[in-house]
């Protein structure tokens, strides 16, 4: 109900209420003047996997220390940023597609890297985890800090979160040109199940789908003297 239509409400009660009545109405009013929420509540996975992510290990390297957690409904106004960053340009999800995803998926994962230093988002991973399966949406690390184990820590998390929950299969695509994500992928285990034509509308290019049985997922085991707890 909008400004105007309470207005119009109120200027016909005024005409029609004696002060008692006021009175006496007014608790009902003010009940229906429900301030809009700022933060919408984080999906139902996210918040049954919270104390493990928020445990999770530092990610310490030779150029500095990163934290993995949850993403907040704030974070994801940086989401579109990496993705231009990291996808050469190219925009999967617009910042609608975030939020929408974020409301209306329950199952819903979305883990966040940055750096220790300024706090700044470096790497971002989105996917869902159903007892089906999981799968992976969206895995970007800014290329500025690329190279330093990030796409494997939270790979990892994804995966040991999934394992946990009980669910054996993961999957995801990738482009046909990206080796490098597809390296990165086989070495926790993904193997190439199908092509998928055409899977990208911006330039049509093919897909493979991938997936994983998470028994026999190649997790990255951390050592005491390669991490630090938060």
């Amino acid at each position: 109900m909008n400004l105007q239509t309470w207005k119009d409400i109120l200027s016909e009660l005024s005409s029609k209420w004696s002060r008692q009545e006021w009175q006496e109405n007014w608790t009902l009013l003010k009940s229906s003047f429900k301030a809009p929420s700022q933060e919408p509540p984080e999906p139902m996975m996210m918040e049954r996997l919270g104390a493990e992510v928020q445990a999770w290990p530092l990610h310490r390297t030779t150029n500095g220390t990163y934290r993995l957690r949850m993403a907040t409904w704030a974070d994801l106004n940086h989401f579109v940023d990496l993705e231009i960053k990291g996808y050469e340009g190219y925009v999967a999800w617009d910042l609608a597609d975030f939020h929408t995803d974020w409301q209306q998926n329950p199952y819903g994962l979305y883990l966040m890297m940055e750096s220790m230093a300024d706090q700044k988002p470096v790497g971002i991973l989105v996917g869902r985890l159903r007892h089906k399966g999981a799968h992976l949406s969206h895995l970007i690390i800014d290329p500025a800090h690329q190279r330093q184990g990030l796409a494997d820590a939270l790979l990892d998390c994804f995966l040991s979160l999934s394992h946990g929950q009980g669910i054996r299969l993961a999957s995801l695509e990738v482009r046909q040109s990206n080796k490098p994500a597809q390296h990165l992928y086989q070495k926790h285990g993904f193997v190439i199940q199908h092509e998928l034509p055409n899977y990208y509308q911006q330039n049509k290019e093919s897909a493979y789908y991938m997936a994983c049985i998470l028994r026999q997922a190649a997790f990255i085991r951390r050592n005491e003297d390669d991490s630090v707890k938060p």
